[in-house]
């Protein structure tokens, strides 16, 4: 087991991934390490949502959630911010229609499944409480 790392607030994240302002949307990290990060997010519940379309949040926004959670977790691993970009997003199981009916904090965990200097593929689990909403796998190119 590799060791785990501190917690990080929604300011020290937003210094470490490609966005900024409404658009990041991780509030914390409840923990980290080389291989995995548990973030948490209250802003599916927020009206200015910058994923909102027709005034709803629809689950498959939670990719982006995730998305956020593996570049805060190559920031955070290889003490740099870079530009990555999602190469491919493959075996998605929506369980929930929304995100934004779950009156409770989501928790995003990302598990890196494998690395390369080029990329990395993710495995992903958003939910509320007990309840997953979304899952899949990332592909992550650098």
């Amino acid at each position: 087991m590799t060791n785990q790392h501190k917690q990080l607030d929604a300011t020290e994240i937003e210094k470490r991934i490609p966005h900024s302002g409404n658009m990041s949307l991780l509030t914390k990290v409840l923990s980290w390490h080389d291989k995995k990060i548990i973030c948490e997010s209250d802003t599916h519940l927020s009206k200015n949502n910058p994923l909102r379309h027709r005034e709803k949040l629809n689950s498959i926004q939670g990719i982006e959630y995730a998305g956020q959670a593996i570049a805060l977790h190559n920031s955070l691993i290889n003490q740099e911010k870079k530009q990555g970009y999602l190469a491919s997003v493959k075996n998605i199981t929506i369980h929930q229609d929304q995100l934004d009916t779950q009156q409770t904090t989501l928790t995003i965990i990302v598990e890196q499944l494998f690395a390369e200097s080029n990329g990395s593929m993710y495995s992903f689990v958003v939910s509320a409480g007990d309840s997953k909403i979304i899952d899949g796998k990332i592909l992550v190119m650098i």
